[in-house]
């Protein structure tokens, strides 16, 4: 069947959540910027090094793809 209908004044009742904190003093685009770079780096170097292990993987058992 169909969910109940909630009445608007328990909808309104619910509190507000808090608002996200303000980024730390010092911090603009350009420092976030040079973040996400780092990030994606690491997240590239991770993704090859899994590549590369299950590379290997394949080639070690029996039946497993030639490249």
């Amino acid at each position: 069947g169909l969910p109940r209908r909630v009445p608007g004044s328990i909808r309104g009742a619910a509190p507000e959540p808090a608002p996200p904190p303000p980024p730390p003093p010092g911090d603009g685009p350009a420092a976030g910027h040079e973040q996400l770079l780092a990030d994606l780096g690491a997240f590239a170097d991770g993704e090859q090094a899994a590549l590369a292990e299950h590379r290997t993987r394949q080639d070690e058992t029996p039946g497993g793809t030639t490249r």
